[in-house]
């Protein structure tokens, strides 16, 4: 991959950003989430469609971190070894580690890269979360 992207490279791009970005709304809900969870009686978690939805959301909170653990060991040739860790090291700080309201430009500063590097080796970040996150739901990238 050079600077410029396949097709299915933009598609893989775009689909992670919209993952990731369902990622971080869910995770800054998590606690107000995992509280309602704590005040629900049995029964009513048996019958609730909200409380089925909210375990949902907490099996693709998982399916996500999973794909964040497995980048390490990403085994994909097209990309040297160096620039699969600064891809993860992006990719985490910015979802993961990061804080909702920074903006691109704080991320771009953090790393210490140019506009123009970050700028790709993110791409790089999102096309293997994207992969890996497909892996984890068997293909399925609907969260």
């Amino acid at each position: 991959m050079g600077n410029v992207l396949t097709d299915k490279e933009r598609e893989d791009v775009k689909t992670a950003r919209g993952i990731l970005k369902q990622y971080e709304s869910y995770h800054a809900r998590q606690p107000i989430l995992k509280n309602n969870i704590e005040l629900m009686s049995e029964e009513v978690k048996q019958t609730s469609k909200y409380y089925l939805r909210i375990m949902n959301i907490f099996h693709f909170m998982n399916d996500v971190e999973k794909a964040f653990d497995d980048m390490a060991s990403y085994d994909g040739n097209e990309w040297s070894n160096e620039i699969k860790s600064d891809a993860e090291y992006l990719i985490k700080q910015r979802y993961l580690h990061g804080d909702i309201h920074k903006k691109t430009k704080d991320y771009q500063e953090i790393s210490g890269y140019t506009p123009g590097r970050y700028d790709r080796v993110f791409r790089i970040g999102l096309i293997i979360f994207g992969r890996l996150y497909k892996d984890t739901r068997g293909g399925n990238l609907i969260p």
